[in-house]
């Protein structure tokens, strides 16, 4: 990771508005646990092209690694460490943060710091426009429903990311 960063920092001395770079630097700062440093090499990429990147390093969180657990970074915080997370989303007004997550054979959601129902597996979480819903996919029995609001839909083959109305009033 050394080895790459200084290469990225090369290229940022010869090319300092490239947003690729700027987020390339973002990537391998998480890689190496540094939030701070991520954050600020993420907002310097977003700035110089919107459409660059995670918003989630923009707005103070990460997904990080260390040795073999996984984790989230809020600001300065690191979270519970698991066997691994999903990328995590933040609810529209910024307050609350979700994610998929799973360790010793069992999965779940954790909705502001604290697990929900644990299922076979589960997939990224999704929250309303007004921030009232969230929903996910998750597995059980070798099927996947729909939970929405920890409220579990009829059983599929297959469930996709959930995806709320403008008006947030239907999820498909």
């Amino acid at each position: 990771l050394d080895e790459a960063l200084a290469a990225v920092d090369t290229i940022l001395k010869e090319m300092p508005v490239n947003s690729r770079a700027c987020g390339l630097r973002a990537e391998i700062l998480l890689a190496r646990n540094d939030a701070d440093g991520a954050v600020a090499a993420a907002t310097t990429a977003w700035g110089l092209d919107p459409t660059w990147g995670d918003p989630l390093i923009v707005r103070g969180a990460a997904h990080a690694k260390r040795g073999d657990k996984e984790f989230v970074v809020i600001g300065d915080a690191p979270q519970e460490e698991f066997a691994g997370v999903e990328r995590p989303v933040f609810s529209p007004d910024g307050k609350t943060m979700a994610y998929a997550a799973w360790t010793g054979g069992e999965s779940f959601i954790v909705l502001g710091g604290k697990k929900l129902a644990k299922h076979a597996g589960v997939k990224s979480p999704v929250f309303s426009p007004d921030g009232k819903r969230l929903a996910y996919p998750a597995l059980e029995k070798g099927y996947w429903r729909l939970i929405e609001n920890e409220k579990e839909g009829e059983a599929f083959t297959d469930v996709s990311s959930p995806i709320f109305s403008p008006d947030g009033k239907t999820v498909a």
